[in-house]
């Protein structure tokens, strides 16, 4: 759905110049080494280096907005400066991993809390 979608808004012919991708499961849990919380394989991830090798993007940025925190996206673009990854969540009790996101090594990567 997600390489589909580029594929269109990036051809010149077609009519699509824009899109969103709603997409279960999200992916963005995937990392570089493993699959977690249910996604196998990160699309997201994927279609941003998608973007970079067949149509030759100098810098793509990843929106995530989702419950919970698109840490393998993050995991996976963290030392690549040319790819921007915003994750919006909820950031607060009862969500698995909160606590290790508000260490001090971690400041910058939950804003706004």
């Amino acid at each position: 759905c997600v390489l589909s979608l580029i594929e269109e808004i990036m051809d010149e012919d077609s009519p699509v110049d824009r899109g969103f991708a709603c997409v279960r499961p999200p992916g963005h849990h995937a990392t570089t080494s493993e699959a977690m919380g249910f996604c196998l394989f990160n699309n997201v991830a994927i279609a941003a280096e998608a973007l970079r090798q067949r149509y030759g993007l100098q810098r793509v940025a990843v929106v995530d907005w989702d419950v919970h925190h698109g840490n393998g996206t993050c995991e996976i673009f963290a030392e690549d400066p040319t790819v921007l990854v915003i994750s919006n969540r909820i950031a607060g009790r009862g969500l698995a991993g909160w606590e290790e996101e508000r260490a001090p090594d971690e400041l910058g990567y939950l804003l706004g809390s």
